[in-house]
């Protein structure tokens, strides 16, 4: 396993378990260096095509320390020969046109697939979620054609566990079969792990945890 020799340690370690456990939830504090980690994983997981779906806000950032700590030669933009590093935004991500020149550009296979401030997806019924993990969270959607998905968060809860949902039904769906082999739906997971009350014009209010 060739690890660069800038990380630190824990960031090495937290390199490694992105390695051996392809679908993660790298959950860091701001400023312990999660891109600088998930990129050197990348790199050393020999990945082809790497997507990195983030707020626009930090895509420029991403692009500047792929170019500053990265050691291939990675291609950028609409680039689709050899390795190819794509950053795009939440915003970009969740039209069409933007999706399908995704697909065309990965050749509709991704090794892998970072989600930076992976809290964003945290409500089922939001058409990013459905973008990016699927109708209702059921792992169809640009999930399903990753081999690795990674998601960075300081905070992937501010709420309530409910925020959870999203991630484990999509990336690890095992954890919540109920008895019959189906697994939970949204509200049977509030249920279990939530305070809630209905909305009078329907939906559900979540209160906290149980």
């Amino acid at each position: 396993m060739n690890l660069p020799d800038h990380l630190f340690g824990f960031q090495a370690a937290d390199a490694v378990s992105l390695l051996v456990q392809p679908r993660r939830l790298l959950l860091l504090p701001q400023g312990a260096g999660k891109s600088v980690i998930t990129i050197a994983a990348a790199e050393a997981a020999n990945a082809y095509t790497v997507v990195v779906v983030c707020p626009a806000i930090v895509r420029a950032d991403w692009i500047a320390k792929v170019k500053k700590f990265g050691r291939e030669n990675w291609g950028f933009g609409d680039e689709t020969r050899g390795r190819v590093f794509i950053v795009v935004s939440y915003e970009q991500i969740n039209t069409p046109e933007r999706r399908a020149r995704l697909l065309a550009q990965v050749h509709g296979r991704i090794d892998v697939l970072v989600l930076d401030e992976g809290q964003r997806l945290k409500n089922p019924n939001a058409r990013i979620v459905q973008s990016v993990y699927g109708v209702h969270a059921n792992g169809t959607g640009l999930v399903a054609i990753s081999r690795a998905v990674w998601v960075l968060s300081g905070t992937i809860v501010r709420n309530h566990w409910g925020e959870l949902y999203t991630h484990v039904r999509a990336l690890f769906p095992e954890r919540l079969l109920k008895i019959g082999g189906q697994p939970m739906r949204y509200q049977d997971f509030l249920n279990r792990y939530c305070l809630w009350e209905s909305r009078p014009r329907g939906g559900v209010r979540v209160l906290g945890n149980q």
